[in-house]
């Protein structure tokens, strides 16, 4: 993995990791559990996948992963509509921990 990147446009803190989509796919949606977020949706295609889940306080959790190569995945996650950089750096830790670096 990358040093993340946040975005103050989009509100978006993003890492890539150097996994295929599918690999990291199974490990973000472990990450989501283990933080006790409750899923609402979740997609996944050859084009990229999709996490929406919610705190229990009701605020929205996004996490989209898209591939970047073969063997890399960009993991994009989104805390409320304004953002919540900490939550986000939450969120990619939690998914640092499942894939083991």
């Amino acid at each position: 993995a990358t040093t993340g990147t946040y975005s103050y446009f989009t509100r978006e803190l993003s890492v890539i990791y150097a996994l295929p989509l599918a690999d990291v796919w199974i490990r973000a949606l472990a990450a989501v559990e283990s933080l006790q977020l409750h899923i609402d949706r979740q997609r996944i295609d050859g084009l990229g996948g999709e996490i929406q889940a919610r705190r229990p306080d009701g605020t929205n959790v996004q996490v989209s992963l898209e591939p970047t190569g073969d063997h890399s995945t960009s993991v994009s996650v989104r805390v409320g509509d304004l953002g919540d950089r900490e939550m986000s750096e939450r969120v990619q830790r939690a998914i640092r921990q499942q894939v083991g670096i």
